[in-house]
């Protein structure tokens, strides 16, 4: 699947969502056509709604169909991925940000979610239903912090966090994911169970 670079860092999140991303969305599926003409579009519909911590706050729904990107404002009351965080957690993920680790591993970038041919993904993505927060505590100075709710469902809820350090030695190949998990490094809280559930689904088509 094609990767989507980072975007010039003085855009706005309404910018981002509303001009930048369905154009770099368009030529990504234009460049996953090219190399998969067969594998078909699944459709898929998100929310993305940051609290407007220092300004520029909002809630966009993405929806595509056909191949096609179209960006409303306002979140959708019924939506496949719904993603909750702060503009300044959002404005790491996407923009980076100095002296932390890259929030987002490869392939795992869920606007390239959203133009993916992989059937299956959508699929393993649709037959989700709960929330998920992820944690990082110690992200220069602060808690990085993402929910996560499939299908619109409020439970079974469940925590995921790691330690920025912890994130950095995964990064790096120094440790393992599962040994970190073991090891007590990453840890758990609520319905363990579906936390699990959410991370083997997406590193089973993820190829993560």
């Amino acid at each position: 699947m094609p990767t989507l670079p980072r975007p010039p860092t003085d855009l706005s999140p309404a910018q981002f969502f509303e001009s930048w991303l369905p154009d770099r969305f368009a030529a990504m599926i234009a460049e996953a056509m090219a190399l998969r003409p067969d594998g078909g579009l699944p459709d898929i519909t998100a929310t993305v709604t940051l609290d407007g911590d220092g300004g520029g706050g909002g809630a966009w729904t993405l929806l595509c169909r056909g191949g096609a990107l179209t960006v409303t404002r306002g979140a959708a009351p019924t939506a496949d991925v719904a993603l909750v965080q702060t503009v300044a957690d959002w404005r790491a993920a996407v923009y980076g940000e100095a002296g932390a680790p890259d929030v987002v591993p490869p392939g795992g970038n869920p606007i390239a979610i959203l133009a993916s041919t992989n059937q299956a993904l959508i699929k393993a993505l649709r037959e989700l239903r709960g929330t998920l927060r992820l944690e990082m505590p110690g992200f220069v100075g602060r808690t990085w912090a993402l929910g996560v709710a499939f299908q619109g469902a409020a439970a079974p809820e469940a925590v995921i966090s790691v330690d920025a350090a912890t994130v950095v030695e995964i990064q790096r190949g120094t440790i393992p994911a599962p040994q970190a998990f073991f090891t007590g490094k990453i840890a758990m809280r609520g319905d363990t169970a579906f936390a699990m559930q959410v991370g083997m689904t997406l590193m089973a088509q993820l190829g993560a």
